[in-house]
């Protein structure tokens, strides 16, 4: 069965509030402040799409952006929220998968890796470090393990890959090291935020 979230698109938001509060939207508002006027930018496993209106609110129009869900009910979601006068263009496929958009001047991947194995991470990072303009900002937004609270932080993770792997089939087990992968790559970490007891990393790169 293919990775999906088509099953639980309605109730999502509604998940992610429960299993994390009010920290998994914050950190993803945290990084559309950095987002400058007139970018073509992607938004990788934007789910709901709620993320576009806080957009909205600093940009009402001059965007382009390639919004890219593999979900179908997401994406219907997503097309129902408020963009004034931004372009958007939908784009329902994987991430496996390449696609014609390019030239961005802003990647926004919020907790959008976690749901991969490190190979498929790796291929998926490079798809997309290829796709970024020279000195275009990656906005990235996921877990960690990290601090005195590192226990705790494992035992959300178990739980929440055991749900996501049973409703969603996603094929991660833990979380890759994409961090790891910013460093490969010799992107500039210019601004970063933890939230809920640095469990949640919201960290803007420069690629140099």
């Amino acid at each position: 069965m293919k990775r999906s979230y088509d099953a639980i698109a309605g109730v999502y938001d509604s998940l992610a509030k429960i299993f994390i509060g009010k920290a998994l939207r914050d950190a993803q508002v945290y990084l559309v402040q950095h987002i400058p006027a007139g970018a073509k930018s992607l938004i990788a496993g934007g789910g709901t799409g709620w993320i576009l209106e806080e957009i909205t609110k600093l940009h009402r129009a001059g965007l382009q952006i390639d919004y890219l869900d593999i979900s179908a009910n997401m994406i219907a979601k997503a097309k129902q929220q408020n963009i004034q006068g931004n372009v958007i263009e939908f784009l329902q496929q994987s991430a496996d998968e390449d696609f014609e958009g390019n030239n961005y001047d802003v990647i926004l991947t919020p907790f959008f890796f976690d749901n991969f194995k490190g190979f498929t991470m790796q291929s998926i990072f490079n798809r997309l470090h290829q796709k970024l303009k020279l000195h275009g900002l990656w906005l990235y937004a996921d877990f960690q393990v990290m601090g005195k609270h590192s226990i705790f932080q494992k035992a959300m993770l178990f739980v929440m890959y055991t749900f996501f792997r049973l409703a969603c089939n996603i094929e991660a087990k833990q979380l890759p090291d994409v961090v790891g992968q910013f460093a490969k790559n010799g992107y500039q970490s210019t601004d970063r935020r933890t939230f809920k007891k640095e469990f949640i990393i919201s960290a803007v790169y420069t690629k140099v």
